[in-house]
């Protein structure tokens, strides 16, 4: 029968002797599924597992007697004789002999331990077994083979507190008191092992991924626990089954750039194989300080857009610009070719492909003066001039795909060139500027000498004072200069085996042939490209028109697609008067913005400039089969031009030069190829001249029309 603790306490035992005698284990006892009124689960007790005065005391006030009360469902009561055969039975015929002969010599010992007077004496405040309980305990260890297979502790020297203690239990079990471990006998639970229900490690499996966090995990767990009535362990230890290593939770958890920055494989890569310039990384970057404007009228944060060549380490081209986009791209890809030439060309003959390296299209992300985030969609697309310079040049454009897999993973700064001289800059930056302007790397917290500049310049404003903040110009110079130092001071690259060089000796030292593009080129790729359709009078671009003799040929011919011909065409916005398009036979030409004329009173010069369209089409119209002619004699409209003009093309554009220009640049040998921007040279082609004499003396040959196998005749021997 089982009792609570309460009922126990009840029989006249404290409520702590009775707890002590529970976690000894002295007393049989079990844990229910009810709780009591703190919420914990009620323990019985076994009524038979008591002692024989407190067994007395229940039956005397429950039952009216004083004998033992015995469950009808409990077993009878077993001799100690019967109850040795049963536990022996659970042995083959082999075994149990042989425990029956070590249960009678292990009887035989301990009778003479009994016999043997005195058992010990004290030794210096010792207690000292004497000679003959010592040879005893010798004589305690089993020898039997099968014994020790079952029980390998039996072999071991026992001692004479053994003896002692086996005497002691004798009289109260007999010789089950030598038999130590029975088959039949279930083995008590294992109170170290911590209880966890099956259904509750099932359910852990199955969550613990949606949880980032263990608290939260583990309270969740516990709510099912408690609706599901499950065994879970203690809160150490999930939080010690919930531990993970750093990459599976990177994985499971984090973002993609947790694995792929910092913890996912990479493949090292050597730039030994490359020439310089044969690729070249472009990214932008916001520089970590706030400069006063005086042309925004504002506090600002510069972008810096950079391109590097990857096999030298040098800043080839840099710009700075209020906003990241695809024109500042050009700009500094622009200010590369002209400081120190263009990229090598294209070579597939001989297996050398020249590289261009940037995120196209990606999108970045910026604070500005007042904490908003900025998006700038597409800021690193390459489009317009750059690409037209870029494909003539036979330059490669890399997606994002074949970037990753020719030269760098995603988000992976070990193997992007660039993504290190931005830290290198930031650092210095942070060096330079931190009490003049410095905002932090953080775009969510702000230095506290940052706080303090701004308050200090929100009260110069109100006061119409300079500002505290560094200006623009400043910024400007600081940045140049630190460019023309960082190429050329000496920096150790991994990527080179750990070699230490400068970037601009190397450069000189690998670049020895230079490549160039026209500076009309590069100014014309500096312009935004736009698209228009011919019309009447010209090129309709922005609801305004343009026109140009040149347009023509081209009035009322249809794309590819049957639509009317889109031209492309290059401006810029401080001069909308004029524009420059590019012809499908790859030829640029200026072309002039085409006023309105108002009715009463007209402009003279619109209608000048219609009436000279109109004389150009009519004597178009009338040389016709000049021109018919003069292709049948193989002469192209250059040579006729060249013929009667010395054609001059365009202006020369100004552009800065970089700090940091490469001295050795007249020495090298130049190689100029021409782009689509450039249009096509004109030559002079010699007039043929016929004098009356060579006339006289043409003959006609008949023998042609007298031959029997009549085949094509060709005019001319270009003619296939």
């Amino acid at each position: 029968m089982w009792l609570a603790t309460d009922e126990v306490v009840s029989l006249g035992k404290s409520d702590r002797w009775v707890r002590e005698k529970l976690k000894t284990g002295e007393w049989k006892s079990r844990e229910t599924a009810r709780r009591g009124r703190n919420g914990k689960l009620i323990r019985e007790v076994l009524l038979e597992s008591l002692p024989e005065d407190m067994q007395a005391t229940w039956a005397k006030r429950n039952l009216g007697t004083d004998e033992m009360y015995v469950e009808e469902s409990s077993a009878p009561v077993l001799s100690q004789a019967e109850a040795l055969a049963r536990a022996l039975s659970g042995y083959d015929v082999e075994t149990r002999e042989a425990f029956i002969d070590e249960i009678n010599r292990l009887n035989s010992i301990v009778d003479r331990f009994e016999n043997i007077s005195p058992r010990s004496v004290v030794r210096d405040g010792a207690r000292v077994f004497v000679v003959e309980v010592e040879s005893l305990c010798e004589e305690a260890r089993c020898t039997n083979t099968l014994i020790l297979k079952l029980e390998p502790s039996r072999a071991k020297k026992v001692s004479g507190y053994t003896l002692e203690k086996w005497a002691r239990q004798r009289k109260r079990d007999g010789l089950m008191t030598f038999l130590r471990a029975q088959p039949t006998q279930r083995k008590q639970r294992d109170g170290r092992a911590a209880q966890f229900s099956a259904d509750a490690r099932d359910w852990l499996d199955s969550n613990w991924k949606n949880y980032p966090t263990t608290s939260h995990c583990i309270k969740k767990l516990k709510e099912q626990a408690k609706k599901k009535r499950w065994k879970i362990p203690s809160n150490s230890t999930l939080r010690r089954m919930l531990k993970v290593p750093p990459v599976v939770r990177a994985i499971v958890f984090g973002k993609d750039t947790d694995y792929t920055g910092k913890l996912k494989p990479y493949v090292p890569r050597t730039v030994e194989d490359l020439a310089a310039l044969q690729i070249v990384c472009g990214d932008h970057h916001i520089l970590d300080v706030i400069a006063w404007s005086d042309v925004q009228k504002s506090l600002v944060r510069l972008w810096f857009t950079v391109w590097q060549c990857v096999r030298t380490g040098l800043i080839w081209g840099w710009h700075l610009d209020y906003i990241p986009s695809s024109h500042t791209i050009a700009c500094a890809y622009a200010n590369g070719v002209l400081t120190f030439g263009a990229q090598p060309f294209s070579r597939p003959q001989d297996g050398f492909k020249s590289l261009a390296y940037t995120d196209n299209g990606k999108d970045y992300k910026g604070r500005n003066v007042n904490g908003d985030l900025v998006v700038h969609k597409h800021a690193a697309e390459v489009d317009g001039g750059l690409q037209l310079i870029l494909t003539s040049q036979s330059v490669g454009l890399l997606n994002d795909a074949g970037v990753e897999q020719m030269l760098a993973n995603f988000y992976n700064g070990r193997e992007k060139p660039v993504e290190r001289t931005f830290n290198d800059t930031a650092t210095a930056i942070q060096n330079d500027f931190f009490r003049r302007g410095w905002c932090g790397r953080n775009t969510k917290d702000k230095p506290d000498a940052y706080k303090e500049l701004y308050t200090r310049h929100m009260k110069a404003m109100k006061r119409k004072q300079p500002s505290p903040f560094p200006s623009e110009q400043e910024v400007r110079d600081y940045i140049a200069d630190w460019v023309f130092g960082y190429n050329t001071t000496e920096h150790e690259r991994t990527t080179l085996g750990g070699a230490k060089i400068v970037p601009l000796t190397e450069f000189n030292r690998l670049y020895t042939t230079r490549y160039e593009i026209s500076k009309e080129a590069v100014a014309l790729m500096l312009l935004k490209p736009t698209r228009g359709t011919l019309g009447k009078n010209g090129l309709s671009i922005l609801g305004a028109t343009y026109t140009s003799e040149a347009f023509s040929k081209y009035k009322g011919v249809k794309g590819a697609d049957g639509k009317p011909l889109q031209i492309e065409a290059r401006r810029s916005d401080d001069n909308y008067s004029t524009v420059w398009a590019v012809l499908p036979d790859g030829q640029v030409v200026e072309a002039t913005r085409l006023d309105r004329s108002p009715i009463l009173n007209p402009n003279r010069e619109t209608h000048r400039v219609v009436a000279m369209l109109a004389k150009h089409e009519t004597k178009l119209a009338r040389e016709f089969n000049l021109f018919t002619q003069s292709r049948l004699r193989g002469e192209t409209v250059e040579d006729r031009a060249a013929a009667l003009i010395d054609a001059e093309y365009g202006s020369e554009i100004e552009l800065p030069l970089a700090v940091g220009a490469n001295a050795d640049a007249q020495t090298q040998a130049r190689v100029q190829r021409l782009t689509r921007l450039d249009g096509k040279r004109l030559h002079a082609v010699p007039q043929a001249r016929v004098t009356a004499e060579q006339v006289s003396n043409v003959q006609t040959d008949d023998s042609i029309f007298e031959s029997s196998d009549r085949t094509l005749i060709s005019e001319f021997d270009f003619e296939e």
